[in-house]
């Protein structure tokens, strides 16, 4: 299933004890309802963090529930996070797996230079080590190379979005990227540091770059060889788009995707 999240009404993605997780709330929503039983629940393919939003996540569930059914059930149900597309997939189908993600990170473009910004956008495009763009741990059994299919840096509106894609990714690498394309924007590091920091992770002495806060961060969608059904979305989205438009862009650009889809 295909599914949207104000990420500002959750404490991250994933399940959590005695925290509001948006895989906590489709679950339960699930369950109060039959779709599933105690022991099952809803997986999501991409995590996010606490105050990232999601305009197209995707999410698995076994049940035998009406097909037809099953996501007006859901939606009925649950609160800041929408499901707007289906697809029936095979029993190995784990939404973990995909083909690639998207994600968006909005910055606010006052006092930063788009030039200058540009000047570090293809650095993170290949194969890299992000050592010095994630929460790396280096004592945890995990590589910080990762490859980056595209970057790039554009207007949009008031903001400047940097929107970063490829397969798979470190915690905090889109929000740490984004961080270094601002902070060379406005002065505050320079693209050769950056080069520096990617080339030479265990010699780099420059500056640090922390990352961004997380409501700026959208997933814009996380692509599998799958042909979704448009879902309708109820009138319960329609209020609260209208009433928090002002407030989140997410609203905004989930307008959009459904209006398109």
């Amino acid at each position: 299933m295909k599914i949207a999240y104000d990420g500002s009404s959750f404490s991250g993605s994933q399940r959590q004890p005695n925290a509001r997780t948006v895989e906590g709330e489709v679950t339960r929503a699930a369950r109060e309802i039959g779709i599933l039983g105690d022991e099952e629940w809803f997986q999501l393919g991409s995590r996010t963090d606490a105050g990232v939003s999601a305009l197209g996540n995707v999410g698995a569930l076994d049940t035998a529930f009406d097909p037809e059914a099953l996501v007006p059930a859901i939606n009925s149900q649950t609160e800041d996070a929408w499901i707007y597309g289906a697809a029936a997939v095979a029993d190995a189908f784990n939404p973990r797996h995909a083909k690639g993600r998207w994600y968006r990170y909005l910055i606010p473009s006052e006092a930063v230079n788009p030039r200058l910004a540009g000047e570090a956008v293809q650095l993170f495009v290949g194969e890299r080590d992000f050592t010095h763009f994630s929460k790396y741990d280096d004592t945890a059994d995990r590589s910080p190379l990762r490859t980056v299919h595209m970057v790039t840096l554009k207007p949009a509106g008031d903001m400047l979005a940097v929107d970063v894609m490829g397969e798979s990714f470190l915690w905090q690498m889109v929000r740490r990227i984004a961080g270094a394309i601002a902070m060379v924007g406005t002065g505050n590091a320079t693209a050769v540091q950056v080069k520096e920091a990617l080339a030479n992770p265990k010699g780099y002495n420059g500056p640090v770059f922390p990352p961004l806060p997380p409501e700026g961060l959208m997933l814009m969608d996380v692509e599998f060889d799958l042909k979704f059904q448009p879902e309708p979305l109820p009138e319960r989205f329609q209020r609260a788009s209208l009433q928090a438009r002002l407030k989140s862009r997410f609203y905004e650009e989930l307008d959009r995707r459904i209006t398109e889809a």
